[in-house]
């Protein structure tokens, strides 16, 4: 296989547009092009636009995706992409060292480095698993059934997610986890120093909403415990290393 192309691809809301520049600027020496999905936008940034190796889409024009925007391009494009969040800010080697663990393994495994396992028999999300974060430090590479969509990497020629995959929006990590359950694609958690992101100030998450299953618009409980109990939840084999 040819070196291949290597994309980041993230999606923002109007919250972190004061931050935005930081996690872009991050990505952008590493990677052959950035993608960024604008949800709610009224306007881009002038540093966006001017930067030819950014390409960006509104919500205005095709609807607001949420996180699902981060998946935005992958019909369109071949190589690896990198999804991303638009609150970490990136070691300057996250790139290169991702893309080198996933040529050990011939391209046919999804990187992460954030994950979780789902234990036997688990009925709910958050309370039936096992999380390996992305700010913990994990000493070695583990296989996983969840991947963190805001720390993935992927070759499109083993995996090119479909918007079509993604029934609800700002549920990604588990949408990719079940379809890589039913691709028989092994998702690994590269091992990492937490310690070298930087995460930047989050007010309000999806994560919180659902972890509490508090009822408002961010909550994917329900539907994130419906995917646990339906899914058969195995480590797919590892074919090449």
């Amino acid at each position: 296989m040819s070196k291949p192309k290597v994309y980041a691809a993230l999606a923002t809301i109007p919250q972190r547009k004061r931050t935005l520049k930081k996690v872009v600027s991050s990505l952008m020496p590493q990677v052959d092009k950035v993608f960024i999905y604008f949800n709610g936008h009224d306007r881009v940034p002038s540093w966006v636009k001017e930067d030819d190796k950014i390409e960006y889409a509104m919500s205005r024009d095709h609807g607001d995706l949420g996180d699902v925007g981060k998946f935005f391009w992958c019909q369109d494009y071949d190589g690896v992409f990198f999804t991303c969040d638009d609150d970490i800010v990136y070691p300057d080697d996250y790139v290169k060292s991702t893309v080198s663990f996933l040529e050990r393994f011939k391209f046919n495994v999804v990187g992460t480095l954030h994950g979780a396992t789902i234990n036997r028999g688990a009925t709910q999300y958050h309370a039936g698993k096992k999380l390996y974060s992305l700010k913990s430090t994990q000493p070695v590479s583990k296989q996983v059934h969840i991947g963190g969509t805001g720390c993935m990497a992927f070759h499109t020629d083993t995996i090119r997610p479909e918007l079509e995959w993604f029934k609800l929006s700002n549920m990604a990590d588990i949408w990719i986890g079940e379809r890589c359950q039913q691709l028989r694609i092994p998702i690994i958690m590269k091992a990492h120093e937490g310690f070298r992101f930087k995460l930047l100030e989050n007010k309000v998450s999806i994560f919180d909403s659902t972890h509490s299953n508090d009822g408002t618009d961010r909550d994917r409980a329900q539907v994130s415990n419906e995917i646990v109990k339906r899914t058969q939840w195995a480590f797919p084999p590892v074919l090449a290393r």
